[in-house]
């Protein structure tokens, strides 16, 4: 099954291409190859469902894709135990102070040693493309990571001109109103007790606040204060549950049971038919969403 945790979501341009079939080719020369030896990661496109050839998993109006990630890990406190060692020796060696670039070398050389012996952990980072409504959506607990992924797909297809989707949905203010304003929420947005809040004049200040409720007085108290909303759990029409941020990110993201066990009768004892349905549901009910969150978050940009 897909079921996406997180979307960080990100507007195609109207001159990206979205010829999936072209796409395909684009990614087959860019695909997954174990690291090698000294490589500290390797980047590289797999079938988007597994046990298929596809890396591009079209399902109507959306089309999934899935990078492969493989990393060495290698802790900095072995990196750094080896190099004191071998400082410490150079230094008794030759009575000598090391300097900070030829420590730096140092280190470069213990690391090139090291790699080869290290672990490795392989990691699936999927994907999809909204291609009605020209959104690209990674499934990615960080910005990091999704400019990885972003970055990877941009250079196996050579340019695919983007924006955030922050670029179009202000959430912060819109949320702030609601919490302040309860008759002020569309009936679709069940906010909920957990929210992270900031002052307008110092976006330093963090305050989380759970379980309380949102007409509380220390909720109301922290809002004459300055106090601006930029994160706020919800329950949408009672078929998703996210959080969404200041910078219009979904995170926490999980889907109702009717549509999971919805996916699961549609997909039937067959493992790839439940993964289309699975991304094809959930597709669907995030496309619906994020129609949802343009038209109440742009209301920031009109006010």
């Amino acid at each position: 099954m897909i079921w996406f945790k997180n979307a960080l979501i990100y507007q195609l341009a109207d001159t990206a291409e979205l010829n999936m079939d072209q796409w395909e080719t684009d990614m087959a020369k860019h695909l997954y190859a174990p690291c090698l030896q000294q490589q500290p990661v390797s980047l590289g496109w797999v079938p988007a469902i597994p046990d298929t050839e596809s890396l591009v998993h079209v399902s109507g109006a959306f089309a999934l894709m899935c990078l492969q990630r493989q990393e060495r890990l290698l802790p900095t406190t072995v990196v750094r135990e080896v190099l004191a060692e071998k400082v410490a020796q150079l230094q008794q060696d030759e009575d000598r102070r090391v300097g900070s670039k030829e420590r730096q070398t140092l280190k470069d050389e213990v690391i090139f040693s090291l790699l080869p012996r290290a672990f490795v952990r392989t990691t699936r980072h999927y994907l999809y493309v909204d291609i009605q409504n020209r959104l690209l959506v990674v499934d990615a607990a960080s910005e990091k990571r999704a400019d990885e992924v972003t970055g990877t797909l941009r250079e196996a297809l050579g340019t695919l001109p983007m924006t955030l989707f922050q670029s179009h949905c202000l959430p912060a203010p819109v949320l702030t109103q609601w919490v302040k304003d309860s008759e002020a929420v569309p009936a679709e947005w069940e906010l909920q007790p957990d929210l992270e809040m900031t002052q307008s004049s110092n976006s330093d200040i963090k305050i989380r606040l759970r379980n309380l409720e949102l007409d509380s007085e220390a909720v109301a108290t922290h809002l004459q204060e300055d106090g601006q909303v930029v994160a706020i759990a919800f329950d949408w029409k009672e078929r998703v549950q996210a959080l969404v941020n200041a910078k219009a990110q979904l995170k926490r993201i999980r889907f109702a049971d009717l549509i999971t066990e919805q996916a699961f009768d549609a997909g039937g004892d067959d493992k790839i038919q439940q993964m289309d349905a699975s991304f094809t549901l959930m597709a669907s009910e995030l496309s619906a969403l994020m129609k949802d969150m343009k038209v109440h978050f742009n209301l920031a940009v009109d006010a």
